[in-house]
């Protein structure tokens, strides 16, 4: 018996959605199942990230100087801790729906075969895995520590002070505002865009799989034809008045 059921619907892809961090962040109520709320989490973030840093600079973060020494002289504060961090934030849910309308238009255009829609369902499912999973971002914390360490380790090695480092001839002190910097703005900064990449990897993984399925790459030639017969019918209503 010829099995004419409708073929299973591809899962929804929702690119930033799942894993241990969209986890905590619904929990602390910054954003919903139906909702990323990117507008409220980016200011958030860029708060905590770029402003907390520039109060405790206080009263030094308001002067401006050509030495590049302030904080808000410092190209890299504003670069990674207001423009990336923002960016990153705010690209999450037009890049979700993005993805998630491409993967639609495959089953919705009949590109993906029947014979290969369980194979495309099977790909969608393990790409939600890897998603999810839990040890990919451990790694992206993993990464992000060890750019602040990194970061520590540069501090210890200034020459003069500035508003994250302060020489004096007994040694160099870390200010309040360069702790903060290590602890929450640096490695946040690193996990957004490693977490990030890694979706995006993932995607690529997705199209790949699915690029290898049965899919009907011919299903748009019957447009030429109806588009050649128009020269065909001027030509007999010309031949007809003449």
């Amino acid at each position: 018996m010829v099995d004419i059921s409708e073929p299973k619907a591809l899962p929804e892809y929702l690119a930033f959605r799942g894993g241990p961090f969209y986890e905590l962040q619904y929990r602390l109520g910054l954003l919903r199942k139906n909702s990323l709320h990117a507008g409220r989490r980016a200011a958030l973030y860029v708060a905590l990230a770029f402003v907390v840093p520039f109060l405790l600079a206080l009263p030094g973060s308001l002067s401006v100087d050509s030495t590049g020494h302030r904080y808000l002289s410092d190209p890299g504060t504003w670069a990674r801790f207001l423009f990336a961090i923002a960016a990153f934030v705010l690209a999450e849910a037009q890049v979700e729906m993005g993805l998630r309308d491409r993967l639609l238009q495959f089953q919705t255009s009949r590109l993906i075969a029947k014979t290969s829609i369980s194979n495309a369902v099977t790909a969608v499912n393990r790409a939600l895995r890897r998603r999810n999973s839990f040890s990919a971002e451990i790694a992206c914390l993993i990464i992000a520590a060890l750019f602040s360490l990194a970061a520590f380790t540069r501090l210890h090695q200034a020459d003069v002070s500035d508003w994250a480092v302060t020489v004096l001839p007994d040694g160099k002190h870390v200010t309040l505002a360069g702790w903060w910097t290590l602890v929450f703005s640096q490695p946040m900064f690193v996990f957004l865009l490693t977490r990030g990449l890694w979706r995006h990897f993932v995607w690529a993984l997705l199209l790949r799989r699915i690029a290898r399925l049965d899919l009907r790459l011919v299903s748009t030639m019957a447009r030429p034809a109806s588009v050649s017969c128009r020269p065909i019918r001027m030509r007999i209503c010309c031949s007809s008045s003449a």
